[in-house]
């Protein structure tokens, strides 16, 4: 729960890697080692040893000679792929939901090899803002954004990752292998259309920066010099159709889907919070969503009823709550101060909000489980009644528990399922047979490479979210 989006974090540490990998050899081989020990690779479905497969393919096209190359699935969202300059290749999940074609995934993969054949890492230059792969591991398998000391023009500088003319030449050397290894080139320029949808959808739909680092980062889609490489790789196809090296689609269908995979889990009115290895359980009738900073629920009826807010804080040794709420929180506007048993000998501390600009019933609440404290606001809405939000408020605070077997054997995994679209369906009726529950028909669109306005077509394989 911080204060940066998980793709703008992810972006962050994919530069890292690159620009510190001149002053740290072995960047990549270190960040497995990392990964490998926090569970960080996705390996269901078949996925690994797909790309792997795909990777061996596109190097008997390269002029790596013997040098070993290394082929990974991480299980991130954050929709990118990157490399160092030891050979490693991590594609993330995230990226692969996005993706349309065995030939899109070569091209991804193939522009990753371009940047370790060129030794663009090498060439970079470095940097001593995060030292260690162990530091920038934690910020990716935590979402612990304290672990970046970086301030704002840094940040921006290192977002933006390789220059134009290295990403040109990443695209050259990978648009001739894919070419030579029988994928259509015309692929890159395919994964650069589903990266500026992901721009333009963070703009205009999440209000998000449009911002990305890395795979073609630095050049439009309708650059010149990038299609006259494509058109250049299409004479380097072979004559004979090469046939795919498996089921693109068969392997998508299955394919975790989630916002937010490592770090929680969200299952109707219970968010399961995987790195704290907590459990956040609202009333049953309650709409929950979650992001990065908190988790949030609503009454049935919505806001207007009541709602409340939860956010989780690891403050330095013990708290007085008292203390914490006035001092941390700079909430004075306090009355009718209390301690209370949540049951089990769990203390809680609860205050109502005297808020100058509200009239409206108003609680905060302080919770401690092990090292972490959770501050608890909720609010009755105009249509709300007050007893009834008292009770669901402090079921609310019942509900911060820690994680039981039970809870980590449940599957709250939301999952690609492809199916053929009909004629005359829509994103709107497709909508209604996922359990997204915000932006749902353009979060369809661009799934499907559709966005912002395209609708599915007869006969085609469209992805949906169940």
């Amino acid at each position: 729960m911080l204060n940066t989006t998980p793709l703008a974090r992810f972006f962050v540490l994919c530069s890292l890697i690159a620009l510190t990998s001149s002053a740290s050899a072995g960047t990549g081989s270190r960040l497995y080692n990392e990964l490998l020990d926090n569970d960080g690779f996705y390996e269901a479905g078949g996925w690994q040893g797909y790309v792997e497969r795909i990777g061996t393919k596109l190097l008997r096209h390269t002029n790596a000679g013997n040098r070993k190359f290394y082929f990974f699935v991480v299980d991130s969202p954050a929709v990118n792929a990157f490399a160092t300059p030891d050979a490693y290749i991590f594609v993330n999940r995230g990226l692969l939901i996005f993706l349309e074609s065995e030939d899109q995934l070569a091209a991804v993969i193939a522009h990753e090899i371009g940047h370790v054949v060129a030794e663009h890492g090498k060439k970079q230059k470095g940097t001593e803002l995060l030292g260690k792969v162990a530091g920038i591991t934690a910020m990716l398998m935590t979402g612990r954004g304290e672990m970046m000391d970086v301030s704002n023009a840094t940040a921006k500088t290192i977002i933006a990752g390789y220059g134009r003319e290295m990403e040109l030449e990443a695209d050259q050397i990978g648009a001739e292998i894919v070419a030579s290894a029988g994928y259509n080139p015309l692929a890159i320029i395919e994964a650069l259309q589903v990266l500026k949808d992901q721009s333009l959808f963070a703009k205009e739909v999440r209000g998000q920066p449009a911002t990305y680092h890395g795979l073609f980062a630095t050049h439009p889609q309708n650059d010149k010099r990038l299609h006259d490489i494509v058109s250049f790789a299409i004479g380097s196809l072979p004559e004979d159709l090469i046939a795919p090296i498996d089921n693109f689609w068969g392997l998508m269908d299955g394919l975790k889907f989630g916002s937010e995979a490592m770090t929680g889990m969200l299952s109707q009115h219970v968010f399961f919070d995987k790195t704290a290895r907590v459990v956040i359980e609202f009333p049953t009738s309650w709409y929950v969503r979650y992001n990065q900073q908190q988790v949030t629920g609503e009454a049935k009826g919505g806001a207007d009823v009541a709602w409340a807010a939860i956010t989780r804080h690891t403050p330095d040794g013990k708290i007085v709550p008292k203390d914490f709420v006035r001092d941390t929180l700079k909430r004075t506007e306090l009355e009718n101060e209390q301690n209370v048993d949540l049951g089990n000998g769990r203390p809680a501390y609860i205050a109502e909000l005297k808020l100058a600009d509200s009239n409206r019933f108003s609680l905060l609440a302080v919770v401690q489980l092990g090292a972490d404290v959770y501050t608890v606001r909720g609010e009755v809405g105009p249509k709300g009644d007050e007893e009834q939000f008292q009770q669901d408020f402090m079921s609310i605070l019942r509900g911060i528990r820690d994680m039981r077997p039970s809870d980590i054997q449940q599957d709250t995994t939301t999952k690609i399922k492809v199916i053929v679209a009909k004629p005359g369906q829509t994103y709107q009726e497709l909508a209604n047979m996922t359990p997204i529950r915000s932006n749902a028909v353009q979060t369809l669109r661009l799934l499907n490479g559709d966005y912002p306005r395209g609708e599915p077509r007869a006969g085609d394989y469209i992805k949906i979210i169940q």
